[in-house]
């Protein structure tokens, strides 16, 4: 079993130096980030309507420029285009989306979160026209800020693209950081699908539980922030693994990600990892996993990792791993 104590690692060619103790943290005193998920457009909008019957996250629901409209029976939901937006509110019934028109109410609900989560589609010209309200909103806001958007095919209208650009850079003046998800013309029918209905999903569950899930060395939305804060384009990657070396397999998978437009976190100088094992991993192992991968780190790359020994996993290890500070692409 792990027993030891959270830190920074600046990872050099001569090996790991701790450069900043942050003490243990017990399970008990673990705080629970206060979360909001905004999105925009329909494919967005279907990710928060998701979470709100599926996963029930802790997390406040806002979706801009659209409604949406779940059926707690069957389980099924409904997205449509609609100036106005809607708030995920509690009722004694459960989660409903109610309509609202005053960008104040969406401001006063996501007020004192720790970490904003931006959902969007640059496909959608209609998506593109929410962009200034968004960034209105997102401007107000002191919380840790992440967006995640999917891009369109480079062949679609050049006005389209031109339009996105502008947008995009409006944007990222407010994000702290961004994760970009290109057109993949290698994927089938059924791929389009699945990349439809999880790639926003498992970016905030992965994200998200880097620093609400406990384990025998924790991390918390402050490793986060420090990873995240003004980072820019960031590179987010899961492996996986089976069996007693699926940690081998799991490493290998996380340094890689093509359905970025960042594939890999090659020159790193921020990076966050969360190890989670249904095996009891030993100290060792857990030394090899961040040894291997900070080859791919620059070398005064800081190195922050969480560990956590999850019975329920059974014979599976999966790394979740975020990296920014990154040269520019091409270099």
């Amino acid at each position: 079993m792990i027993n030891v104590r959270r830190g920074v690692w600046r990872i050099t060619d001569k090996g790991r130096e701790r450069i900043k103790h942050t003490g243990g943290t017990k399970l008990s005193e673990i705080s629970q980030p206060k979360i909001t998920v905004i999105g925009f457009g329909p494919d967005a909008c279907f990710t928060i309507a998701n979470i709100a019957l599926e996963d029930k996250l802790d997390m406040k629901l806002v979706a801009v420029d659209t409604q949406i409209e779940i059926d707690r029976i069957t389980g099924e939901s409904r997205t449509w285009h609609s100036k106005g937006s809607s708030i995920g509110v509690e009722t004694p019934e459960g989660l409903i989306f109610a309509p609202t028109l005053r960008r104040e109410k969406i401001e006063e609900i996501s007020r004192g979160s720790d970490l904003v989560f931006l959902l969007g589609d640059m496909r959608d010209s209609e998506v593109l026209d929410s962009v200034p309200k968004v960034n209105a909103i997102m401007g107000s806001f002191e919380a840790l800020t992440i967006g995640i958007f999917r891009l369109p095919d480079a062949s679609v209208d050049t006005d389209h693209l031109r339009v996105m650009d502008e947008c995009m850079q409006d944007l990222r003046e407010t994000l702290d950081a961004w994760i970009t998800v290109p057109y993949n013309p290698l994927l089938n029918e059924l791929g389009v699908s699945r990349l439809r209905k999880n790639v926003f999903r498992y970016g905030i569950k992965d994200i998200v539980e880097l620093v609400t899930v406990p384990g025998a060395i924790n991390i918390d939305i402050s490793d986060l922030r420090n990873v995240l804060k003004n980072a820019g384009p960031t590179y987010m990657s899961i492996g996986t693994g089976y069996g007693e070396a699926g940690w081998a397999k799991a490493y290998l998978d996380v340094l890689h990600n093509h359905f970025l437009d960042i594939s890999s976190p090659k020159g790193a100088k921020r990076i966050l990892l969360k190890i989670i094992s249904g095996y009891h991993l030993t100290l060792k192992v857990v030394n090899d996993i961040v040894d291997y991968i900070k080859r791919y780190a620059a070398n005064d790359a800081e190195v922050m990792f969480g560990v956590t020994l999850d019975p329920s996993y059974n014979q599976m290890t999966k790394i979740i791993m975020l990296a920014s500070d990154l040269p520019p692409l091409g270099k």
